[in-house]
């Protein structure tokens, strides 16, 4: 570890002048979260494709790497990241009506299910014949098979995961989201896809919102909202997921699995998940006015990228190294499963239309 922070340690111990002037680390951590999700913000627009969340997460571990940034001022950035990505799930929850989730997403049911259960299972399979150790196993087999960083950010806590190894896993689950934006209307054009189709392959098997919808008005912008509920409710998987999660690996010997259901209850369901819940639920009776729906989303979107500017900023590249290949092979066959799983199981339904 003292390698990984050889840069900063010159730095460690009382706040410097700088921080002084600045009113303490707190304030300087508040900036340079400010700093790289505007920077962030500003490339998106010139790499649309990546998006300003994914490079909030660069651009933080960036100047983590090259800047001699104190110890006091990021040692608090995960927490500060998870409290963002809290209120981030709160605000999104404004701005989904649960009602129309529930009528399209019966449609892509079977496939949605089907994906989720042959992931879960694969990715975990292959992660241990891999030898990808938990929790960054446990962390992309969730991320790849859910909802990537959102999915990840839920179970992290449960599997007790570090901020290097919840930016490590969030960065491989990008990679093969930016490989989906670009790979996966192309493949669908070449084929011939129908666009409800091509709707429920992306909603299915790419991770974040924000490359689903991607790939969606890459295809054709008729896609996308047909992608976007697909999507969301494969969102709505985190909770059993992140349950069930808890009580595999509840602890306690004597504990009987009622006493271990309940404890994992508390930590898989806390006040941001209720909350997403009870505001999606307000939205779906007409409690939500469009406006602020609308303006609900856009707090949840730079809730995210301000997030992981500051996951970001709480790691080093060297976590990539010391990681080594394995999570990124488990990350590429993983989403080679998903893909491949969620087209299989179309075909299967009747629900995969090609060659018009």
């Amino acid at each position: 570890m003292a390698a990984m922070h050889s840069g900063s340690s010159r730095l460690r111990g009382a706040p410097s002048g700088v921080l002084a002037v600045l009113g303490g680390p707190r304030l300087l951590l508040g900036l340079l979260i400010l700093l790289v999700s505007l920077a962030a913000w500003a490339l998106g627009t010139v790499l649309p494709v990546l998006g300003p969340a994914v490079l909030a997460l660069l651009v933080g571990a960036l100047v983590r790497a090259v800047a001699p940034v104190d110890e006091a001022v990021v040692a608090p950035s995960s927490t500060v990241g998870t409290r963002l990505l809290q209120i981030s799930i709160v605000a999104l929850g404004l701005s989904v009506d649960s009602g129309e989730v529930l009528r399209v997403a019966g449609t892509s049911l079977p496939v949605m299910l089907g994906t989720l259960a042959i992931g879960m299972l694969g990715i975990t399979l292959i992660g241990r014949a891999l030898g990808v150790a938990m929790p960054v196993r446990g962390l992309l087999t969730v991320g790849t098979s859910i909802c990537g960083a959102s999915a990840i950010a839920a179970i992290a806590p449960v599997l007790e995961a570090t901020s290097g190894e919840i930016a490590y896993a969030v960065s491989v689950i990008f990679v093969f989201n930016i490989t989906a934006v670009v790979t996966f209307p192309t493949i669908a054009h070449a084929l011939g896809f129908a666009p409800q189709s091509f709707a429920i392959w992306a909603g299915t098997a790419v991770n974040d919102t924000s490359s689903v919808l991607a790939a969606a008005f890459a295809f054709g912008a008729g896609t996308a909202a047909y992608a976007a509920v697909v999507k969301l409710s494969r969102t709505l998987m985190i909770l059993p997921v992140a349950v069930g999660t808890a009580v595999m690996s509840a602890r306690g010997g004597e504990q009987d699995l009622g006493v271990r259901a309940r404890v994992a209850l508390r930590r898989a369901l806390p006040w941001f998940i209720v909350a997403f819940l009870a505001a999606s639920l307000l939205n779906t009776v007409g409690l939500v006015p469009g406006p602020l729906a609308h303006a609900a989303a856009t707090v949840a979107q730079i809730g995210t990228v301000l997030a992981l500017a500051s996951v970001g900023l709480g790691t080093h590249l060297d976590h990539f190294r010391q990681a080594g290949p394995r999570p990124l092979l488990l990350g590429l066959a993983g989403w080679i499963l998903i893909a491949v799983t969620s087209l299989a199981l179309q075909a299967a339904t009747g629900l995969l239309v090609i060659g018009r």
